[in-house]
């Protein structure tokens, strides 16, 4: 089983995620990170034949007690997680999700919120409302993703660097159906 599940990471990696799925109840996972003994994943709904549809993904955190989809954070309604990383704290060594929101297939100027999960999946972050206002700015540059809580707990922690490993989605219609496709790719994330 593990060695099956092992080339399906392997081909989703170098195929467009709108090509390979499996018929379990949570999808197909696009992007899996372990942190210690726990394991989040980004997984995509199956939408049948063989195919999944990456526009809207799902969190699944994994332990020993099994699985769990876990919900988009207050404020962020709309939104999706799309990059996953597992950092450390510079100050004890401690491990924690890192999960990166935002608005599929295309994104927006202001819509990159980060959060950070502990190892049991829990949330430790906040972003509500999901923009703030810098008053005495410009008004195209005044309103900006609320990270303050990702920024703060962040930096209190004194994280390591990390690469998140996150979906993009390209183009308006790339496959003959029309659907969008959607492809892995691994960003520097601080």
């Amino acid at each position: 089983m593990k060695k099956r599940m092992l080339v399906v990471a392997i081909m989703l990696f170098f195929m467009p995620l709108t090509c390979f799925a499996n018929e379990g109840d949570l999808g197909v996972i696009v992007v899996s990170r372990k942190c210690g003994e726990a394991e989040m994943n980004l997984r995509c709904p199956s939408i049948g034949h063989g195919m999944a549809n990456c526009l809207h993904p799902s969190l699944i955190f994994k332990s020993k007690d099994g699985f769990k989809r876990l919900p988009i954070p207050k404020g962020l309604r709309g939104d999706s997680p799309v990059g996953l990383a597992c950092v450390g704290s510079k100050n004890d060594n401690t491990s924690y999700f890192h999960v990166l929101y935002s608005v599929l297939p295309t994104g927006c100027a202001v819509c990159e919120w980060h959060h950070l999960y502990d190892t049991n999946g829990h949330l430790l972050t906040t972003s509500n409302p999901a923009t703030i206002t810098i008053p005495d700015m410009p008004p195209s540059q005044s309103v900006v993703p609320n990270n303050k809580s990702f920024d703060d707990l962040s930096k209190k922690l004194n994280l390591n660097e990390y690469d998140d490993t996150y979906i993009v989605c390209e183009g308006l219609h790339d496959d003959s159906k029309g659907n969008l496709r959607c492809s892995v790719e691994v960003k520097n994330g601080q």
